[in-house]
């Protein structure tokens, strides 16, 4: 999952994936769609270990500033819609750039 302001997007910032097949090959990069982007930007995408819970920014949902952080989860084969972590992870400034540790109980 990366952050991109590519031509055909969904606004400004959208975040994108790519998959690889059983070759090894990597796949043209997909935009995320509806679920995960808005017509505003959404930036610095982060997947835990396990490749199924999406950390991200966004300055296009309900935030509580500037960019919030937001999580979704992939289940049945799709992001879930989106949820403002809040406070205190979100507060009236910029949140961007968030990472977890590799246990999931500390967020950076």
């Amino acid at each position: 999952m990366f952050s991109s302001n590519r031509p055909g997007g969904m606004g400004k910032l959208d975040l994108y994936y790519c998959t690889k097949d059983k070759k090894g090959n990597w796949s043209s990069p997909q935009n995320a769609g509806n679920i995960l982007n808005t017509e505003y930007d959404e930036d610095s995408p982060f997947l835990d270990q396990e490749g199924k819970t999406l950390f991200f920014s966004s300055a296009g949902f309900n935030t509580m500033g500037g960019y919030d952080i937001f999580k979704s989860t992939f289940k049945d084969g799709k992001w879930t819609a989106p949820v403002n972590l809040g406070y205190p992870i979100n507060t009236t400034d910029d949140d961007i750039y968030y990472v977890q540790s590799s246990d999931g109980q500390r967020g950076y």
